[in-house]
């Protein structure tokens, strides 16, 4: 039996029939042609098959499974309330995301992968009825539309007290399991001969902006020599604001300092990261990188 080609127009042409709950819709097995249901017409003949069923409790257990993986802290807050409002969740929902532009992108993608699975299976099924081989996800080719438009530019001396109020939230954030007055005297030590303006010129600071041009994250990191020409960069600060976390921006920032690493020959790496589980340190190595050296601070 001759089966119809999956591609990307024909998925969201089939996307758009599943979430239009007014009409039930049927495909055309060998053409892949979608017939609205009608009263006069025989739906249950050979060659026809319905489309997946995609209703209310569909859409509201993905909307709960995009805030549980969320990792943006303000706007999760913001939809967690939405989703325990009781009515009209989804028109709130919709609403709450309007003011997060980057996370509403995010959320678009993440509802298109959840159908596009539940679509794959439906495809599967109809091949596996016509005795053809499964059709893999890897097969399916389609562009990625989440496309951000941050932009990552070298820091100048104007941005230099946005730069210190930055640093020292990433830095009590850092080390929130201390008590306040242990975090300031450990802040103290650490930024003696650090903070100043002339860093701005001197070390590698970068600042990420959104589509509208305002700042929303920094990296800064300064470079050493030990020994006649062991060089180093060390990676001191890295801080995106809580309303844009869990996009990315943090990566982007990192990907810019691994690129001065290589394009100017550095030799080592050296990061700050609290726990054992840090993002940061399984995403260096995943990029290649081996941890050479780590230490450690232990606690009864």
């Amino acid at each position: 039996m001759e089966v119809f080609n999956l591609d990307s127009s024909k998925l969201n042409e089939i996307l758009y029939n599943m979430e239009n709950q007014t009409k039930d819709s049927v495909i055309v097995i060998s053409t892949g042609e979608i017939i609205y249901a009608d009263e006069s017409q025989d739906f249950d003949q050979e060659g026809l098959y319905p489309l997946p069923k995609w209703g209310s409790v569909d859409g509201f257990r993905i909307m709960n499974e995009f805030v549980s993986n969320l990792k943006n802290p303000v706007v999760k807050e913001e939809l967690k309330l939405v989703l325990n409002a009781g009515s009209g969740v989804f028109r709130k929902f919709k609403n709450c995301l309007k003011d997060s532009p980057e996370v509403e992108k995010l959320w678009y993608s993440f509802k298109k992968d959840e159908i596009k699975s539940k679509v794959l299976n439906w495809y599967n099924q109809i091949r596996e009825y016509a005795g053809l081989e499964i059709f893999s996800d890897d097969d399916f080719e389609e562009e990625d539309l989440i496309d951000f438009d941050f932009t990552i530019t070298k820091c100048e001396q104007e941005f230099y007290d946005t730069i210190c109020l930055w640093d020292k939230l990433g830095f009590k954030e850092l080390y929130s399991n201390y008590p306040k007055d242990v975090i300031e005297d450990i802040y103290l030590s650490k930024r003696d001969d650090l903070l100043n303006p002339s860093m701005i010129d001197s070390d590698l600071i970068y600042l990420a902006e959104n589509p509208s041009g305002e700042k929303i994250g920094f990296i800064w990191a300064s470079s050493f020599i030990l020994g006649d020409n062991f060089s180093g960069l060390d990676l001191i600060q890295l801080y995106v604001v809580p309303e844009y976390r869990g996009l990315g921006i943090g990566k982007i920032l990192i990907n810019k300092i691994l690129e001065d690493y290589k394009n100017l020959n550095y030799k080592e790496l050296v990061v700050n990261c609290q726990g054992k589980n840090s993002w940061l340190i399984s995403y260096l190595e995943l990029e290649g990188y081996k941890l050479a050296f780590q230490e450690l601070s232990f606690r009864l």
